[in-house]
């Protein structure tokens, strides 16, 4: 018999890490056969238990509440405590969409995620990012929607940045056509009207799914990779609108099914004259092209950017020993 269980809790289980797979696991020995059941009984779908499981998603309350119910287990026997679904406040939307909102939402369609089924907001940016990740994008959720984020490590030293708000959820949805996953998503035409606006969403795209590369020895690329065909054809239209002379869209030779477009030594300038970037590595890269008539690599720039171990332990609130690595079909500690 299937559970009535309010659609969007607003009090969750944070267990000790571990220990509420410990709990979902006793319970299924207990009172279920399969996963299929226990989802069905609690009202998710079978890819929600699974992300229980490996506790990227914290259990509410009430389905611990009945789960412990239906099956006995004293609760005491696990660590942990209530929590709020936010802790950081309710969230307010924009009066109008200003360039601010349009880079926002060039981020998202670049490295975001929104998940409707809890409502967070999840940016992905990876270890040389540094500053992007930690301060820029943070502060500018704060500006936008009266929000403060956290954070979570993931696989190859990268960060989430997290936030959860039915408000905004509902107006990226509604309003700028936004939806994980991503295959249909693009650049909202109403940005096409406004130049600056357009510029700004572009720029959020490039800091996150692009990034100024080395093409030979002397020139520079700008080279955006994404796997929506729809995003990066939207993309192509607005560099050509604004003035720039694209590559044609190929097939990224190093993962299949990603699509890429480029930007070439003018180009370049051009970009960074009108558009600009707000990720530091780019601004790094860009200004030694300038300065030095070559590109750097990535690991000869990451000590001027790449976050250190005492800022991640103060981001996480925890020891680099204790950090807890997400990675795809794992979570592992540092």
């Amino acid at each position: 018999m299937k559970q009535s269980i309010e659609k969007y809790d607003t009090i969750y289980i944070k267990f000790r890490i571990g220990e509420q797979t410990a709990f979902l696991r006793e319970i299924k020995e207990k009172c279920f056969n399969t996963w299929d059941k226990m989802a069905s009984f609690l009202g998710v779908n079978r890819s929600m238990i699974f992300f229980y499981l490996n506790e990227k998603h914290k259990l509410p309350k009430s389905s611990f509440c009945i789960l412990s119910n239906i099956s006995d287990i004293n609760p005491k026997k696990f660590s942990f405590k209530s929590v709020p679904f936010s802790i950081y406040g309710s969230a307010i939307i924009p009066y109008e969409v200003n360039p601010l909102l349009a880079e926002f939402i060039g981020i998202m369609l670049g490295d975001g995620s929104l998940y409707r089924f809890n409502h967070q907001i999840t940016i992905s940016c990876g270890e040389i990012d540094g500053t992007y990740i930690t301060e820029h994008i943070p502060k500018m959720i704060k500006t936008l929607f009266s929000k403060k984020v956290s954070f979570r490590k993931i696989a190859k030293g990268g960060l989430d940045c997290r936030f959860s708000s039915k408000k905004v959820s509902e107006y990226l949805t509604r309003e700028m056509g936004f939806k994980s996953p991503k295959t249909n998503c693009k650049i909202p035409l109403h940005f096409f009207d406004d130049d600056n606006l357009l510029k700004a969403c572009v720029r959020g795209l490039f800091d996150t799914d692009g990034g100024l590369h080395r093409h030979h020895e002397r020139s520079a690329q700008l080279h955006f990779t994404n796997k929506s065909k729809t995003l990066i054809y939207s993309l192509h239209k607005a560099l050509k609108k604004l003035g720039f002379n694209p590559s044609n869209i190929t097939i990224n030779h190093k993962e299949k099914n990603t699509h890429a477009l480029y930007l070439f030594n003018k180009d370049v300038k051009k970009y960074f004259n009108e558009i600009g970037s707000n990720n530091p590595k780019n601004q790094i890269k860009f200004n030694y092209w300038i300065q030095k008539g070559k590109v750097p690599l990535n690991f000869e720039i990451e000590k001027e950017v790449k976050l250190k171990d005492k800022e991640q332990e103060r981001l996480l609130n925890k020891k680099t020993s204790e950090i807890k690595i997400i990675g795809v079909g794992k979570i592992r500690n540092i």
